[in-house]
């Protein structure tokens, strides 16, 4: 790992603790999220800053990464015995950028309730080639936790888009 990367990664795990210590001073009703997904997030800058300093941490980790389909290759690469190549990979990665940029534009016109179900139900239909039923259900599961914690129980006005304004 180049110098820089690993200065990046100790300056992210740096703004990421400093945004955890701002949010013990929210309301208690209001830091429930921001804290949950900053644990979260500190997590995995942890583990990140654990692979920059052990090369051993780092090994072990690629080598589950290489062999689990929740981390790395599909299950179906890892079945075949098949080498992932470069380009493949490259692909996989243009992809999933293309998916966060729709989810952006989808985001901005038709607002967050409608464009976070979506989302969720095209990229497990169309890129992870689910069923039609795990699809639904876990889009509708998502839209009702979104608006249960976000609109229910935080009051917060989420962005409704500019078809719906």
């Amino acid at each position: 790992m180049k110098t820089e990367e690993k200065v990046l990664t100790f300056f992210l795990l740096g703004i990421v603790c400093f945004m955890m210590v701002l949010t013990f001073g929210y309301r208690p009703g209001s830091r429930l999220v921001p804290q949950v997904i900053g644990f979260c997030t500190l997590a995995l800058m942890i583990i990140l800053c654990m692979m920059v300093i052990s090369p051993k941490f780092a090994s072990w980790y690629q080598k589950v990464e290489g062999t689990s389909p929740l981390i790395g290759m599909s299950k179906e690469l890892i079945e075949s015995g098949k080498k992932v190549e470069q380009k493949d990979m490259k692909k996989r990665e243009i992809s999933v950028v293309g998916w966060v940029l729709f989810l952006m534009a989808v985001t901005y016109i038709l607002g967050f309730l409608v464009a976070i179900p979506l989302f969720l139900f095209l990229f497990l239909k169309l890129w992870a080639k689910e069923g039609w039923v795990l699809s639904l259900c876990m889009s509708g599961t998502v839209l009702g936790v979104v608006f249960f914690v976000f609109v229910y129980i935080l009051q917060l006005p989420l962005h409704e888009g500019i078809v719906f304004q």
